[in-house]
């Protein structure tokens, strides 16, 4: 990798008759670390190679009620995620599960670009008021993913609905309770 001392300056280059200044500005701008578009698209693929589909699969095959208040609204959830920095959109479904006091965990199974599946569990602590789930949590999902994200929602009988934002996106879960199994 080049000094950044040693760079010379765009105006500076000499440009032969078969490249214009156009193109190489389009060259560079394209290689540039600045322009991370391209790059975030792949990191996205990468981390959709490597999430845990099969664990999901097996969590969301498991035969359990639908999300009441009696249960603690846990149980199986689906819907969509929608981006609010990019209009990016897909399907989304999750496995709701209490733990212990008031700690919940959210399992998500996201689709990106209709192809790519991106399966991961947050953390997430639950707080009732006026019959609703508060929950709010944070979960790293890794460099290739955006970094740290954040999560702020709340669930009912009828609709779980969860705002999430990190470093590069932020948007929001939309989800109702699953059909039951067959």
């Amino acid at each position: 990798m080049p000094r950044m001392d040693s760079l010379v300056p765009l105006e500076k280059v000499e440009l032969s008759d078969s490249n214009s200044r156009a193109e190489l500005e389009r060259r560079l701008r394209f290689r540039h670390p600045c322009n991370m578009g391209m790059a975030r698209k792949i990191s996205h693929f990468l981390a959709a190679l490597v999430s845990n589909a099969s664990d999901f699969k097996r969590r969301w095959s498991q035969d359990v009620p639908p999300p009441t208040v009696g249960n603690g609204l846990q149980g199986r959830w689906q819907g969509e995620w929608i981006s609010e920095a990019n209009g990016h959109r897909g399907a989304l479904r999750c496995v709701l599960v209490r733990g212990e006091a008031s700690d919940y965990k959210a399992t998500f199974h996201a689709v990106y670009a209709r192809i790519l599946r991106v399966c991961y569990t947050v953390p997430l602590h639950g707080q009732w008021s006026e019959g609703k789930l508060k929950l709010e949590g944070d979960a790293d999902l890794g460099p290739l993913a955006g970094g740290i994200y954040h999560y702020d929602g709340e669930a009912g009988e009828t609709e779980f609905v969860c705002v999430y934002k990190c470093k590069y996106d932020h948007g929001t879960f939309r989800m109702k309770p699953a059909p039951k199994l067959t």
